[in-house]
């Protein structure tokens, strides 16, 4: 991969998504790290910044949401970045009994599981 590879990367405050970040830094790539959890972002970009010498961007965003996918492809182009590796790591699963579910939420966690990755993708 050349050093200037840039992913990105959704879900990336923790578990597997910090996890893809830590990897990729290990090999020289730039990261852009995007979760909710703006406080979790900076720790993981903390922690890699301080082993690897890549460029970190953090990027707060809820993805379950339509408008934010947009927002953030418009961020990262107005910084001037473009995204060789996509690592659609954000998602999340609704359980129980179908009719006890409430749609707000399962319409939330469709955006994220299939809107937002065919969006990002």
């Amino acid at each position: 991969m050349p050093a200037a590879s840039t992913a990105l990367i959704t879900g990336a405050s923790s578990g597997l998504g910090a996890e893809f970040a830590r990897q990729l830094a290990a090999q020289g790539c730039n990261l852009i790290l995007v979760a909710r959890r703006e406080d979790r972002l900076h720790a993981v970009r903390e922690a890699i910044q301080s082993q690897y010498d890549v460029e970190v961007k953090v990027i707060a965003a809820d993805l379950s949401s339509s408008e934010a996918v947009q927002a953030l492809h418009d961020e990262i182009r107005a910084d001037g970045l473009s995204v060789d590796i996509l690592i659609n790591n954000a998602g999340f699963g609704v359980f129980g009994e179908h009719m006890q579910i409430r749609w707000q939420r399962e319409q939330q966690m469709l955006m994220l599981d299939i809107m937002a990755l065919t969006q990002l993708t």
